[in-house]
């Protein structure tokens, strides 16, 4: 079976004014060091909508609300842009792999659609040595392309390249907004999903212990 685990979305992209707006806090703010320790120090991020309104907090804190900070406040057309994307929105930030670096192989255990929620990626700058890789297959996400990926499995990124890239992020909830977003292949694939999820994630776990490389990567 040809498993779907990444795809184009059908959602507007931000706008040009909004693109202006990131590009601008990209030149601006200081990004800091994501808090997990599965990549080389080159993985930071700054946070539009966090679990405190804190635009230095990255983790997810399972909070019950989530706060917009006041650097996208201070953006009005990605705020409008991210108010018309009709869900419950968790963390949204925007997040930087910086040039020769990479995030190593990991899987994010709740970011599946199984589970209720909805993981976009807008690349903002970006080039064709930025890869992606969700289990054996790779992919080039272009720039202000709408994504959907399946993070609940084994992936990394690679940014084979000399310049930083950056994507605007958007954790948000399932509903019947993103229900008509996803790809109905895609949804007739959840059974088998929650089979190969078991065992790739398994896989991965007794690799990772023996020190052995994992062979879906």
């Amino acid at each position: 079976m040809n498993l779907l685990l990444a795809f184009k979305i059908n959602l507007q992209p931000p706008g040009e004014l909004a693109l202006s707006e990131i590009k601008q806090v990209i030149n601006d703010v200081q990004f800091l060091k994501h808090f997990g320790n599965y990549h080389d120090n080159g993985w930071k991020s700054i946070g539009l909508i966090t679990a405190n309104g804190d635009p230095n907090e990255d983790r997810d804190l399972n909070a019950k609300y989530y706060e917009k900070t006041e650097i996208l406040k201070s953006m009005p057309h990605l705020n409008k842009y991210l108010d018309e994307i009709k869900t419950e929105k968790k963390r949204v930030r925007i997040m930087k792999l910086e040039k020769r670096c990479k995030i190593f192989l990991h899987f994010d255990r709740s970011e599946t659609y199984d589970l209720g929620f909805l993981r976009i990626h807008i690349p903002i700058i970006t080039n064709e040595n930025v890869i992606t890789t969700i289990l054996n297959k790779k992919y080039y996400w272009k720039f202000n392309e709408v994504w959907f990926a399946d993070f609940s499995f084994p992936h990394k990124v690679e940014n084979n390249s000399d310049f930083d890239r950056y994507h605007l992020v958007i954790d948000c909830h399932k509903n019947n907004f993103t229900d008509n977003l996803i790809s109905e292949t895609y949804k007739k694939q959840n059974k088998i999903r929650f089979f190969l999820r078991f065992i790739y994630q398994n896989i991965f776990r007794v690799c990772r212990k023996f020190k052995i490389s994992y062979p879906f990567a």
